[in-house]
């Protein structure tokens, strides 16, 4: 067998800011007879930020409200340039972006730097405004309308629809017997289509064209007890499917051509479930008041990461997805906002909702009980949230450029490994992967390290004089990686795996690879190429010919000579053909084995390419639980 030369990755090596600026009638409703569940936490990589996040605007009221102005939820519109909030003081606020991100009016010192900020009140800033006859509790804008139609639910558990031009409503429903709406939704495929979870314990969809009462179309009772239904969601990325968040601490996803039964059940968290938003065609999150939000995997229900760090246990705090970055808004019972990075458990970035100057006497007891991604962009972003206390912010954030200091001097090493690389330690071509990284071994051993794709391969027995460095847990440990754990575990992963590109490179000796096997790989043997049949082909012709004509030459008639050639050569090629399948079923080295594993590795590579960065540490996850229960198996046996 030819020994294969040691392939070398190269690294690059940068740093990133790991940024902590820590600076009435909204409860979810409680299960009866709860009691908490203890799990582990798990361990994760540190989470960095890659982001500069500032406040632009704060907006409040000027005068003393005498109710409670809670601001419950925030919706920007499709267009992402109109947002409407409403909550508990019964009124519909409508803003334009551009009247929110105003040219800073005063500059203030706050948390020890001082900022630009603008300070707007709710009447100048507000650009329409609709008086509802209920507290409301979700608001969402209904697809193809342009902006003009709004959707709400209320505490008298009527759903409404407003024209937002005319201020008027132009449809209601009250199909949940007076009980609490928390939640409202449109479909992205027939926007006419509606749902609504309440405190009936049901979900229910509804179409104004339907011609009974209320435009019912279906109507489901997700647990046996009525628990609460506290959020509905349809799948925006065109599949079938709607998600409900339950008191019962699991989320459901049904069918929405076939609402009998759920097709997918979450269950993961210990206390009620408040939101649920889908990120991706295959990942969904959920948050609940056991102070976490969760990622989960649509196709199985498996849980991918847990998110943890802000304060939630009796409120709604709402839950934003910034989709075009992967990142996570979330409010809080400390009064401060959080922001978590979908690849990493920890916030990397935390927001403090103090007063700045403003008079707020009841600061002790609010809380962020709203937020809302501005859908647009890449390298940068908005956050609106909102308060108890009916105060506005508005923050904006863009990518840190890779010249950043700060980035520079804090960001982890970052290792990425093209496709076919991978591919070729699956398939035996290459058994082991040595990473050129001599100043990261001497100078930072334990740096965190961000990796993409060789940290899906379990890992074996470590070696200190090494020069093979794998990586688990985001830090670099000399080990080698073994290939059949490997190829096993990672070809049952990949079967559930379909997501964005994966970042790769080019390794820097992948040439030399290709090349020592190139040779070995065409003569293997019965793997003939195009050119052994022509010749074999060849050979067989002339064979024939020349075998015939002996016969005719020793006194043989020509017929019964070619008649003699033709029984000859079939059977020479029957035989010939069985005893090379016997031979190749019998020794699994051959050709027969190889092309199957080869097609398996084709398969894997274009899984490969389709690996999203978090859900390659997920599979981190799961391969080093894998490895701890056949470590376990073996102590035991």
């Amino acid at each position: 067998m030819v020994q294969n030369p040691p392939i070398y990755a190269s690294i690059s090596i940068s740093f990133e800011w790991a940024m902590n600026d820590f600076s009435s009638g909204f409860h979810p409703p409680a299960v009866p007879g709860h009691e908490t569940k203890l799990s582990a936490e798990e361990k994760q990589p540190a989470a960095r930020c890659e982001w500069d996040f500032s406040l632009a605007t704060v907006v409040s009221s000027t005068a003393k409200a005498t109710v409670s102005d809670t601001l419950g939820v925030i919706e920007f519109d499709p267009s992402n340039t109109i947002l409407a909030t409403g909550g508990i003081a019964r009124k519909i606020r409508i803003y334009t972006l551009n009247s929110l991100l105003r040219p800073q009016e005063e500059t203030v010192h706050f948390q020890g730097e001082h900022q630009s900020i603008a300070f707007l009140d709710h009447t100048n800033a507000c650009g329409n405004c609709i008086f509802t006859p209920a507290k409301l509790s979700s608001l969402r804008w209904k697809p193809g309308t342009g902006g003009r139609i709004l959707g709400s639910g209320d505490y008298d558990g009527v759903v409404m629809e407003y024209d937002v031009e005319t201020k008027v409503p132009i449809f209601e429903r009250d199909e949940h017997g007076g009980r609490r709406v928390w939640s409202v939704d449109y479909s992205h495929s027939d926007p006419f289509l509606g749902a609504s979870g309440s405190d009936d314990g049901t979900m229910q969809m509804w179409d104004p064209r339907c011609g009974e009462v209320g435009g019912s179309v279906a109507k489901v009772q997700p647990t046996k007890s009525r628990s609460s239904v506290c959020c509905v969601e349809f799948n925006p990325f065109g599949d079938a499917l709607i998600a409900a968040g339950c008191a019962d601490q699991k989320a459901y996803a049904y069918d929405v051509r076939k609402m009998v039964e759920p097709v997918h059940i979450f269950d993961g968290h210990t206390k009620t479930i408040t939101y649920v938003r889908f990120l991706n065609a295959q990942t969904l999150v959920s948050a609940g008041t056991d102070g976490c939000l969760k990622l989960w995997n649509i196709v199985d229900s498996r849980l991918l990461r847990t998110y943890k760090g802000h304060v939630n246990s009796r409120s709604f705090v709402g839950l934003s997805v910034w989709r075009h970055g992967g990142l996570l808004g979330c409010g809080s019972e400390n009064n401060q906002v959080f922001v978590y990075d979908t690849r990493w458990g920890e916030p990397i970035w935390v927001h403090g909702f103090e007063p700045m100057g403003r008079d707020s006497s009841d600061h002790h007891h609010a809380f962020v009980s709203s937020v809302c991604w501005r859908q647009v962009n890449e390298d940068q972003c908005t956050l609106v949230a909102g308060g108890s206390n009916g105060v506005l912010h508005v923050f904006v954030g863009k990518r840190k450029s890779d010249s950043d200091p700060e980035l520079q001097r804090c960001e982890p090493h970052r290792l990425s490994l093209n496709p076919s690389l991978l591919t070729s330690l699956l398939s035996g071509k290459t058994k082991r992967i040595t990473v050129e990284m001599p100043s990261l071994l001497h100078v930072h051993p334990n740096k965190p390290i961000s990796f993409l794709g060789i940290s899906a391969f379990p890992l074996l027995q470590p070696s200190t004089k090494s020069t093979t460095a794998s990586f688990i847990r985001g830090t670099a440990y000399p080990q080698i990686l073994h290939r059949k754990e490997a190829s096993l575990f990672l070809q049952n992963e990949l079967n559930n795996t379909r997501s964005k590109k994966l970042v790769s490179f080019a390794p820097r000796c992948s040439g030399s690879t290709n090349s020592s096997d190139s040779k070995d790989q065409t003569k293997t043997p019965f793997g003939y190429t195009r050119k052994d049949v022509l010749l074999i082909g060849l050979g067989v012709t002339v064979a024939g010919v020349g075998l015939k004509s002996g016969l005719e030459f020793v006194g043989v008639d020509p017929l019964q000579a070619g008649n003699v050639v033709q029984l000859v050569m079939v059977l020479g090629l029957t035989v010939g053909w069985i005893s090379t399948y016997i031979f190749r079923v019998s020794n699994k080295e051959m050709t027969y084995a190889q092309q199957l594993r080869d097609y398996e590795v084709k398969v894997m590579e274009k899984r490969l390419e389709g690996l999203t960065e978090a859900e390659l540490e997920a599979l981190l996850e799961q391969v080093e639980e894998e490895k701890q229960r056949q470590a376990s198996g073996e102590q035991v046996n």
